[in-house]
């Protein structure tokens, strides 16, 4: 199990204002590559007319 932190930028996109930086904590059975990590970022729910913008940054926490 792989355990990773990954910290992102959430935009408004209407306006294009940025407006928090979220982190969450993402477990994997296998070490991801970066589809893997961009197909769990695209589930994760922003609120209403918010995207994510920029590239997310990602820290490996632990492995087992």
């Amino acid at each position: 199990m792989w355990k990773f932190k990954i910290s992102f930028v959430v935009r408004e996109t209407k306006t294009e204002r940025d407006i928090a930086v979220w982190e969450r904590e993402l477990e994997f059975e296998k070490y991801p590559d970066n589809s893997e990590i961009s197909d769990r970022l695209n589930r994760i729910s922003l609120p209403p007319g918010c995207h994510i913008f920029g590239n997310a940054k990602v820290e490996e926490i632990s492995s087992k």
